[in-house]
């Protein structure tokens, strides 16, 4: 199975592991009164797949802990958190605001300054649905923990087999920080993470949202950040998503705010790493590009489990515009000696942007497997291609960029599901012509 057939599945198997486990036969228990402090830190009265309901009401924080196998909901109605909510001990533990009808995001944390979540320990099979995070100025997850070292356990691994979803974010924090320092210190290693359906429509940070050092097997995809407001002085070279690891991000759409899409040092864990993102729209952003792929042999480590490598980017069919800002350099930086990996670049469509497609600043070393079928289009010329530019439509099937890519054999369907190919060929770009 590929790298990005199983990230596929492991996407998949997360939700389905979440649906089992949720729907057993099992009994409810409902803890607090609506108001102060609720928490469960033991299975006392509990059985694997009970349910916890939080009575509905603010609540000033909470804590959870030494529980297996458990949802935890809101009861009917929507439970707000004016502060932290702290985690250690949790194994196959689902935290979803889905426990009432016609609401969305049942749990809420709203207006404080610290961590919503407060990690203590590590986790395997955790997953976190149907929250909304608003004016959370601390980190949503913060994970990085100087003192989690892994050696080949995955018990040692920070964040095992995790899922985010279903999650809002405004006026708030980083989504995901993990470990601050560089992948080969196997510091609060995460492994085998889906984060998808979020929205983020505004950020108290300089344009990141996920952030680690270490973050492997990730499968990021279905973000809408639209209207992107940074709320805070902006600086720093960064990218909304700033890992090294390996993974996929595709059928991300995002205008406005600023910062590459993903800025990744590619590397692997026990093997060679491969990295995708395909099918993305990214429009009228600034500093500094769309995506920033390095590879740094400083990180490699070993050669026996557990062990760091190089890795591989392929960057395919993504829609990259409106970019003219003097601090925007151009779509495609690709930094550092690349020592033997390569960089796909294919199927790419850009339009009144400052620069070329790409930026190669590796030298000779630089392995390109192909950079073939990228097209770039001025401010005038791509009213002949899209039909607009913020949903970057294609204007019609004789428009230039239609039957014009590369076949990319695991890539089904564009960012708005149409399959691919609908014509000859692939189109250029992150849609497909309908």
């Amino acid at each position: 199975m590929s790298s990005a057939s199983f990230l596929r599945y492991l996407s998949s198997y997360l939700f389905f592991a979440a649906f089992f486990i949720s729907n057993t036969s099992a009994k409810t228990v409902v803890i607090g009164n609506g108001t102060g402090f609720v928490s469960k830190i033991s299975m006392d009265g509990l059985q694997a797949g009970d349910v916890l309901a939080i009575a509905p009401g603010t609540y000033t924080g909470a804590e959870f802990s030494n529980l297996n196998n458990v949802s935890i909901i809101n009861n009917g109605a929507l439970v707000v958190f004016n502060g932290t909510v702290s985690l250690s001990a949790l194994k196959n533990t689902i935290i979803s605001g889905t426990g009432a009808k016609n609401i969305f995001y049942g749990i809420q944390f709203s207006s404080f300054n610290k961590n919503a979540f407060a990690m203590n320990g590590n986790f395997y099979g955790l997953r976190i649905y149907n929250c909304e995070f608003i004016h959370v100025d601390g980190n949503i997850l913060d994970v990085s923990d100087n003192n989690a070292f892994y050696n080949g356990d995955t018990s040692e691994i920070k964040l095992y087999k995790t899922t985010l979803a279903n999650l809002r974010l405004s006026g708030s924090g980083i989504l995901l920080q993990g470990f601050y320092g560089t992948p080969e210190k196997l510091t609060a290693v995460i492994d085998s993470i889906a984060i998808y359906h979020i929205k983020i429509d505004s950020t108290l940070t300089n344009g990141q949202e996920i952030v680690a050092g270490g973050i492997y097997r990730m499968d990021i995809h279905d973000w809408k950040v639209n209207g992107y407001n940074i709320s805070k002085n902006p600086s720093g070279d960064v990218g909304m998503i700033q890992t090294s690891g390996y993974g996929q991000v595709y059928n991300i759409y995002r205008h406005g705010g600023r910062g590459y899409i993903w800025r990744q040092w590619n590397t692997g864990l026990n093997g060679v790493g491969e990295s995708y993102i395909y099918n993305v729209i990214d429009l009228a952003t600034n500093a500094y590009g769309f995506i920033d792929t390095r590879v740094d042999s400083t990180f490699f480590k070993g050669d026996k489990p557990p062990f760091i490598t190089g890795g591989n980017m392929h960057i395919f069919n993504n829609t990259i515009g409106n970019k003219t800002d003097d601090r925007y350099v151009t779509p495609v930086v690709i930094l550092g000696t690349q020592y033997g990996y390569k960089t796909e670049v294919r199927n790419n469509l850009a339009f009144n942007i400052k620069g070329f497609m790409m930026n190669n600043n590796s030298g000779s070393d630089y392995n390109q497997a192909d950079s073939s079928t990228n097209l770039i289009f001025n401010g005038s010329q791509i009213l002949d291609v899209l039909s607009d530019t913020i949903y970057c439509l294609i204007r019609h099937k004789k428009s230039p960029v239609v039957d014009k890519g590369t076949y990319i054999p695991f890539i089904k369907a564009d960012i708005g599901g149409v399959p691919r190919p609908r014509g000859d060929a692939f189109d250029i770009g992150a849609r497909e012509c309908l």
